[in-house]
């Protein structure tokens, strides 16, 4: 593999793990008790209510606390619990379509561009500077 196709698979590989974040953090509509009890979501922003913004990964109901691994400040605490009635503002992560195509149309298009820039010279023929595909049959 020559150097030049090994730099642009990984540029295509680098692009395409960049772009997976196909989300977005939304507000919750229901309550965090049903919410996680409803949908089961695998990460919950909480603001509690003092302001304090953190990360609950594997959340889960337990009595009148929401429960799970929280994160704070790149610090991870497991197995803490914060009472519902402490909980200000909850958001949950969704799915967002807009930068789902986008990453589809981008990806396609780099993959395509990639492909062209290696099999250039077998694919196309450039005649007095006009682009002409090879066509004929041999």
């Amino acid at each position: 593999m020559t150097q030049r196709i090994r730099r642009l698979t990984c540029g295509v590989l680098l692009v395409s793990q960049l772009l997976t974040g196909c989300s977005r953090w939304g507000a919750a509509s229901v309550s965090p008790r049903v919410l996680v009890e409803t949908e089961h979501p695998q990460t919950l922003k909480i603001w509690d209510k003092g302001g304090n913004q953190f990360l609950l990964d594997a959340p889960r109901v337990s009595g009148d606390s929401l429960s799970g691994i929280m994160t704070r400040d790149n610090i991870y605490y497991l197995n803490h619990s914060i009472p519902f009635a402490a909980i200000d503002y909850v958001q949950v992560k969704k799915a967002d379509i807009g930068k789902s195509v986008l990453l589809g149309v981008g990806v396609f298009t780099v993959v395509v561009g990639a492909v062209i820039v290696i099999f250039g010279k077998n694919m196309l023929n450039f005649r007095s500077g006009s682009l002409f595909c090879l066509c004929e049959l041999r």
